[in-house]
């Protein structure tokens, strides 16, 4: 795998970049409580470096939820994890409450895969999660 670390990704409508401290504010504003500036988080894990194998997580703020943002970003990034980084497996979960991130997910060519029980703890307890992956010879 080559480690390329984080780098700037552009997209049409788009500029996925690492956060610096001058984000703090707009961060808060935006996403964290719904404002402007920086509208979301995308992120690519190293969960398996000898199998090749990544998770994939990201937030988005609620003004830009159905508007195919998130499915931009997503695609980008699984593009950079396959082409420039060499993985060969990207792995997601969602919370069973929250078809829309299946949605976002099964836009970028991932696969249900199954359910992993109470994956993640949130606000409201423990919750079952939905899986997704797609593998490098199937991203187009």
């Amino acid at each position: 795998m080559n480690h390329a670390g984080t780098i700037t990704l552009t997209t049409d409508r788009l500029i996925l970049r690492r956060f610096t401290v001058d984000d703090t504010e707009a961060v808060y504003n935006n996403w964290t409580s719904d404002s402007d500036e920086p509208i979301g988080a995308i992120g690519l894990f190293v969960v398996n470096e000898g199998d090749m194998r990544g998770d994939f997580a990201y937030s988005i703020s609620r003004r830009y939820w159905g508007m195919g943002i998130a499915s931009e970003a997503f695609k980008e990034v699984l593009k950079f994890a396959f082409e420039i980084v060499g993985f060969n497996r990207i792995e997601s979960y969602h919370s069973i409450n929250n078809l829309a991130s299946g949605k976002v997910m099964q836009k970028a060519g991932m696969k249900l895969e199954g359910l992993a029980r109470q994956k993640y703890k949130s606000n409201v307890g423990f919750e079952d999660s939905y899986m997704y992956s797609i593998l490098k010879n199937e991203f187009k």
